[in-house]
């Protein structure tokens, strides 16, 4: 994909920065390749090559010659950038294998997906109200036959993207739902994509002469609707599903329970800390699938998850009865680093220590490991005689009891592991708690890049 964006657009960037320039960036994105970061690049070269052909398909003494021109062409970008970025949404919702080398797994892409929508809901909002203050500039009679005055099938397709756009993100951020109702809603994303792509497609000026903008415009409505049907109808076919069925489930604590699935046919071949999506075909939860960590070694015939009970579809798991079939989707994230000479610190946080379980079985002989659970209370922790089994001269570990000990800092980790700036660190958690941490980290002069976390959160 980057080969064919640098070729599609190069021309762009030779107008914009010069052969040696081009040159650089090109130098610098396939440097980002190899550090798994090429995904961030691409996220801001597309928007801005929207803005870039935008600003050249005019004299901009006609875009910006006084305020009703201004307000006039911020409606414009705003609107050409907002679609830009909703296609990029549908994009990065895919779950396709590319993401996860392009964002250092896939469970990055997740909070830049929701944080992109946000952006994208932002822009598109702009987009009418910079119109109606274009019209406003005026009169009040332009305003109100601009909003209320006949128009053509296009026109009204903006105010339905508009509206299908205010009803999901409203119902992700502020309203608590049940998540297969949430998903259903979800799935009219689409429609809201195609109404933009026809709105700005047939009524927007700067498309109608054709060009580079065009062009790329059309390019990005492709990749938003190609990304749609890749993840609702062509999934089906295209996606792996493996097949298994549940052989059992028994509690680890009060709160969190062990899923042991055996497969039907072919077996998920996996890495050490990697998570897979399960969908359980049974009443109530065949239309809901969620992401969770694996705790069985690469080598085991059966497929271990724990699961803490926190929602509607948790809540089900402990009824569900035993040969269930469950569909398996992954496996997907870039946690584990076997490769790494590195001595590792491991801190995990409640049902964050599910990764560092099933990482624990390929860990060599030669490692060194600190490794820090921290749990408000020792009862609820999870496979501890597994872990105690497990130090030796590998690992160090130490359980903190928050309760007792207070929170869990990256001090108190610097005061038991030595030289932690020579450490990779790896951190699985609640989100808040690794946040926190990490800039601690970079306080005390560990180098970011030397910080790995696992975090996922499909809904609010």
């Amino acid at each position: 994909m980057l080969r064919f964006v640098i070729v599609f657009y190069r021309p762009f960037g030779l107008l914009l920065w010069g052969q040696q320039e081009i040159d650089i960036f090109i130098a610098g994105c396939h440097n980002l390749t190899v550090k798994k970061k090429v995904g961030y690049a691409a996220l801001g070269f597309l928007p801005l090559t929207t803005i870039w052909l935008w600003l050249t398909n005019r004299p901009l003494s006609t875009r910006f010659g006084d305020y009703q021109s201004v307000a006039y062409s911020l409606g414009q970008i705003s609107g050409l950038v907002g679609v830009t970025l909703f296609a990029l949404v549908l994009f990065l919702n895919t779950r396709a294998k590319i993401l996860e080398e392009a964002f250092d797994g896939l469970n990055k892409v997740f909070p830049i997906h929701h944080n992109l929508g946000k952006i994208t809901f932002f822009l598109i909002l702009v987009h009418p109200g910079s119109f109606v203050l274009y019209y406003l500039l005026q009169g009040i009679s332009r305003v109100v036959d601009f909003i209320f005055g006949f128009k053509s099938l296009a026109f009204w397709a903006g105010p339905v993207a508009l509206g299908i756009l205010t009803v999901i993100i409203i119902i992700t951020l502020w309203v608590r739902i049940p998540y297969h109702i949430w998903r259903f809603i979800h799935q009219f994303i689409g429609v809201a994509f195609a109404a933009a792509a026809y709105h700005f497609i047939i009524l927007g000026s700067d498309m109608a002469g054709g060009g580079w903008l065009r062009s790329h415009m059309l390019l990005m409505v492709g990749i938003g609707i190609g990304s749609y049907f890749y993840r609702t109808v062509l999934g089906l076919i295209l996606v792996r599903k493996y097949q298994y069925l549940v052989e059992n489930i028994s509690w680890l604590n009060k709160q969190t329970l062990e899923l042991v699935l055996k497969p039907k046919g072919v077996r998920i071949k996996f890495e050490p800390g990697q998570f897979v999506f399960i969908k359980l075909a049974t009443q109530g939860l065949i239309e809901e699938q969620h992401p969770f960590s694996i705790i069985s070694a690469p080598d085991e015939n059966n497929l271990r998850l724990a699961i803490k009970i926190l929602g509607d579809f948790t809540g089900k798991l402990p009824d569900t009865p035993i040969e269930t079939p469950v569909k398996i989707e992954g496996p997907y994230g870039k946690f584990c680093q076997r490769s790494s000479k590195k001595r590792q610190i491991w801190i995990a946080g409640g049902i964050g220590v599910s990764p560092m379980i099933g990482m624990m079985s390929a860990i060599s002989p030669k490692k060194k490991i600190d490794f820090y659970y921290s749990v408000p209370h020792k009862s609820e922790a999870i496979y501890l005689d597994k872990i105690r089994q497990q130090v030796s001269n590998v690992f160090k570990f130490k359980l903190w009891e928050s309760e007792k000990e207070g929170r869990l800092t990256a001090r108190n980790i610097s005061k038991l592991s030595k030289n932690i700036k020579e450490c990779l660190i790896y951190m699985c958690g609640p989100i808040p708690m690794m946040e926190d941490l990490k800039s601690q980290f970079e306080e005390l002069g560990v180098a970011r890049d030397s910080i790995k976390s696992e975090e996922f959160k499909l809904v609010p």
